[in-house]
């Protein structure tokens, strides 16, 4: 299914789409799955060490991409519908919006 040009997440997905079937191929469903927690663990990592100063941003955002990538794997792995991340991410950010607002004098 091809979407709007204008939806940058469809055309990161999009992109990333082959690049996942070829690394189950080649690795295997569970290394992939196995691949994301090493990456999650490493943003996590790197998210610490920022925050006390001990690394770059440039790391930060290496680690950034690397999870990124995975949960892009991670989508075409388990199948998950655009449409199904799409209603789900508007909810959430709509919720962290009211959220916030529910805040501010």
């Amino acid at each position: 299914m091809k979407h709007p040009a204008e939806d940058p997440l469809s055309e990161f997905l999009d992109s990333l789409h082959e690049i996942a079937i070829n690394a189950e191929n080649k690795w295997g469903r569970t290394a992939q799955i196995l691949q994301t927690f090493e990456e999650l663990n490493e943003f996590g990592d790197a998210l610490a060490k920022y925050s006390r100063g001990r690394c770059i941003r440039e790391d930060l955002t290496g680690e950034f991409v690397d999870l990124l990538i995975m949960l892009a794997q991670v989508k075409y792995l388990f199948s998950l519908p655009d449409i199904g991340i799409r209603r789900n991410l508007r909810y959430k950010l709509t919720r962290l919006r009211e959220d916030i607002q529910g805040d501010i004098p």
